[in-house]
């Protein structure tokens, strides 16, 4: 009996079927305010940003009402990475100045994001517990999307 690897393979008898199956993964940290210090939170993290921008500033559409300060675990990490490994690298960083945190989040908003993406149409994850960490230090929810990147 033949296998797939996707159900769009197994329906097709094989002509859809990736030749490879893909998995990517980054989680990113965004930090929002108003009169954020972008020099302090870089410093006390050992972090550049990946993006930021000021209140006011304008990307060509939208004038931003907040400050924002993002980084990114590909700035570090390869995508092809395991979600937990994104995950881990965001607590290692960010958890040595938990109070910090938790200051940056009671005077503005964060909110960290895992995205995973794939070209299987059959997929699952397993994140373990100490991954959370952050998460519940700072009694924020888990925001984690999906992505289908094929045809």
């Amino acid at each position: 009996m033949r296998s797939f690897k996707t159900i769009k393979g197994y329906l097709t008898n094989g002509n859809a079927e990736p030749e490879k199956l893909l998995f990517r993964s980054s989680t990113s940290v965004r930090i929002e305010g108003l009169d954020l210090d972008f020099d302090f939170i870089e410093e006390q993290f050992q972090v550049k940003a990946t993006k930021f921008h000021k209140a006011g500033d304008t990307n060509g559409y939208v004038v931003f009402e907040e400050d924002m300060w993002l980084f990114d675990s590909t700035d570090i990490l390869d995508e092809n990475v395991s979600i937990v490994t994104h995950m881990e690298l965001i607590n290692s960083i960010f958890l040595r100045k938990r109070k910090i945190l938790q200051d940056l989040n009671k005077s503005g908003n964060i909110t960290i994001y895992c995205d995973y993406l794939t070209n299987s149409d059959i997929t699952g994850i397993e994140i373990p517990n100490h991954c959370f960490r952050i998460y519940n230090k700072l009694g924020i929810s888990f925001n984690l999307s999906f992505g289908y990147i094929g045809n």
